[in-house]
């Protein structure tokens, strides 16, 4: 067998270049998790203050004109037992289909944090109470907007990963804002962290067209996640008032002056 120098260096090198320990990167993903729409903003957190471009406003490209490229629509739908999420949704629904749109106004009726205002009856969603019967399933507001959040936080994580994997060692922290009222009781707290943990849980398994059976299975399986992180340091996903996110985003814009504000939804 003759000996290559040339192949011998280069499988050198391969093998060199594998040992070198990538340098690590520390991703927070920031979701708004709106009621008629959802946008996300990713921040690489070691080139805070370093002058370079940090944060990034991610882009779902849905091209759908009542929609900016960097919105999702917050919308969900059930079309022959399948769940499709976002611009899928918005845009293949019909009359004869379940449409699930306004989860949060929904989960606070399902909470009794709001009162009943019988949505489905005035045409504006499907649930009622909260819940809705879709043939043989009970099909309920808290897991809808689970499946939707795995599902926007599995396409931002493919899309990061795969933009950044082969030079980085990547760590993920989710941020996921919500309502005050809803994380003020700390019962209520605790549901909101635990839907946002199961669906970070779930991200790489819910997709476009995925059975309900399917999606529920999954997430019966993710059922044993009941306890949260305790030590702070263990936490990969947090729950953010929507006033303190608006808050925090103004404070480090860099662009107001000193006084006295007021943020309106």
């Amino acid at each position: 067998m003759q000996f290559n120098k040339e192949e011998a260096s280069n499988d050198l090198t391969k093998k060199l270049k594998n040992s070198v320990e990538k340098e690590r990167r520390t991703i927070n993903i920031g979701i708004d998790l709106g009621t008629n729409s959802t946008k996300v903003i990713y921040q690489i957190v070691e080139l805070a203050g370093s002058g370079e471009k940090n944060a990034f406003i991610f882009d779902f490209n849905n091209d759908i004109k009542s929609f900016p490229p960097c919105t999702l629509p917050s919308n969900v739908i059930i079309k022959d037992y399948k769940l499709y999420f976002g611009k899928e949704a918005y845009l293949n629904w019909d009359s004869s289909e379940a449409k699930f749109t306004s989860f949060k106004m929904c989960i606070a009726c399902l909470f009794q944090i709001i009162k009943c205002k019988k949505c489905n009856k005035l045409g504006i969603n499907s649930f009622f109470k909260g819940k809705y019967f879709y043939n043989e399933y009970l099909v309920i507001a808290y897991d809808i907007m689970l499946f939707y959040l795995a599902f926007v936080i599995g396409e931002v994580y493919r899309y990061i990963n795969k933009k950044y994997t082969n030079r980085y060692d990547l760590t993920f922290f989710y941020n996921v804002s919500f309502p005050l009222n809803y994380l003020e009781n700390e019962n209520y707290r605790f549901l909101f962290e635990l839907l946002v943990v199961r669906a970070e849980y779930l991200k790489e398994n819910i997709y476009q067209g995925i059975p309900v059976k399917k999606a529920y299975d999954l997430l019966e399986s993710c059922c044993k996640i009941e306890n949260l992180p305790k030590a702070e340091e263990d936490k990969k996903t947090f729950t953010v008032s929507e006033t303190r996110a608006a808050m925090h985003s103004f404070k480090v814009s860099g662009s107001q002056n000193d006084g006295l504000y007021a943020i309106v939804d």
